[in-house]
Formats: C-alpha cells, sequence, structure tokens
C-alpha cells in the first residue's frame, strides 16, 4: 500500500508575535498521599491581548505565508483550536494551538470550516496545507479530543507597548481599539 504523500505548506515568509494572559485552575489530586491518584480535569482560561511584528514579552510566535509589514494597521485574523489532552490520571481543558493568521476572511473562514470536520491530523494537514505554514494538529490522539476554534480578529501593530526601546508607529497601543472574537465550539 502507497504511502500518503506530505502535504507541502506555505513557505514562510514572517512571522507574528500573539501576546496573551493564561490562568489555569483545577488539577487537584482526589488522595494528596497516593502519587497514582486521579486528578481533577485543570482549565486553562486563554485570552489573546494583542498582535505584533516584533517580538515581545509573553509571546506565542508562529509562522505567517505573507510579509508582516505590509499589513500594518490592518485587521488579521488569528485562528486558536482549543483542545484538551491528558493522562490515565486526569486531563487538562482549554489547550490552545494557533493555527494561522489571515489577511482575508474567506480564507479564514474556509480554515475554520476545514478544522470544524477534520476527521483526522493527516486529513487535516493535507486540506490546511495551501493556507497555513505547518501542520502539527496535537488534538487528534488517544486521550486528545478536540474543543473548539476561536477567531480573534486584531489590528496588527508593530511593537508592544510598553517596549521603552522601540519606536511605537505613534499610535496610542494602551488604548487599543476593540477586538472582536468569535467562538465556535462544537459539541
Amino acid at each position: 500500500m502507497a504511502r500518503p504523500k506530505e502535504p507541502t505548506y506555505l513557505l514562510k515568509a514572517g512571522e507574528l508575535y500573539l501576546t496573551y494572559n493564561e490562568r489555569r485552575t483545577g488539577g487537584e489530586p482526589d488522595d494528596p498521599a497516593d502519587r497514582w491518584t486521579n486528578h481533577s480535569d485543570e482549565h486553562i482560561e486563554f485570552t489573546p491581548t494583542g498582535l505584533f511584528t516584533q517580538k515581545c514579552s509573553f509571546q506565542e510566535t508562529f509562522e505567517v505565508p505573507f510579509d508582516p509589514a505590509q499589513f500594518l494597521g490592518k485587521q488579521v485574523h488569528v485562528v486558536v483550536v482549543r483542545y484538551y489532552d491528558g493522562s490515565t490520571f486526569g486531563r487538562i481543558c482549554g489547550l490552545w494551538k494557533v493555527v494561522g493568521a489571515f489577511t482575508d476572511s474567506a480564507l479564514m473562514q474556509k480554515a475554520v470550516e476545514i478544522i470544524d470536520r477534520g476527521k483526522d491530523s493527516q486529513e487535516l494537514s493535507e486540506k490546511l496545507a495551501p493556507l497555513t505554514c505547518y501542520g502539527y494538529y496535537p488534538w487528534f490522539g488517544y486521550f486528545a479530543g478536540y474543543e473548539g476554534v476561536e477567531v480573534h480578529e486584531f489590528t496588527l501593530r508593530k511593537v508592544y507597548p510598553l517596549d521603552e526601546d522601540e519606536d511605537n508607529d505613534d499610535t496610542d497601543l494602551r488604548n487599543p481599539p476593540p477586538r472582536k472574537p468569535t467562538k465556535r465550539v462544537k459539541h
């Protein structure tokens, strides 16, 4: 039987930096005296806060197939998949992975539909290859599972507002315009 062909992903043209806040709750052991005890589900609250073309603190770095400098001050859609994973003794819910950033809302919508309908990692890799720079999707696994997809819309900025050493493009980043996150949860 022939081995499936590896999908060819878009070439990296640049990198984006997503700042975020993350908070975890839960994960307590049922019996603290027993090292093999089960644990309650751990939950992750994840809130992306900004999207930048230069490195900053508390960031997720990801590759994009476009030149970020050409989209400064424009809207960019960041697609994030939420999933769970764990082991025999417990699991973590609300894990997240940035799948890609899109400057075109039609391509973003196509990526969201592909993710929602994805049956396995190989199929997802093949279908998303024409839209993204990479293809590792950790929500397919023995203990892992898909929770949903989120789309976060940001105005792309050059630098994080508290980086004093950099030119801040004379925009007031301390009062950014409100972003419009859209959550889609598959049940």
